[in-house]
């Protein structure tokens, strides 16, 4: 498939791929309702909103630090 939807589609894929919010993409690619956006665009960038979730939690227990395999580090008390 080529043409006009096609060079759409992969614009928007590779803004989600860069982390652009849902919204925006919904925004830019004129859809009316944001399932649509979520269908097609934000299952590509779904490992980077995983570890941005995986951040906000380590953030919020006070560590701030993700261990490599995604999981957040705990202090161990002595």
């Amino acid at each position: 498939m080529f043409g006009p939807h096609r060079v759409r589609h992969s614009v928007l894929t590779f803004l989600a791929e860069r982390g652009v919010k849902p919204y925006a993409l919904q925004a830019f690619a004129r859809h009316e309702d944001l399932k649509t956006t979520n269908r097609y665009y934000v299952h590509v960038n779904k490992r980077a909103l995983a570890r941005e979730a995986v951040d906000a939690l380590a953030m919020s227990l006070g560590n701030g630090v993700a261990t490599l395999d995604n999981g957040p580090q705990f202090p161990v008390a002595p």
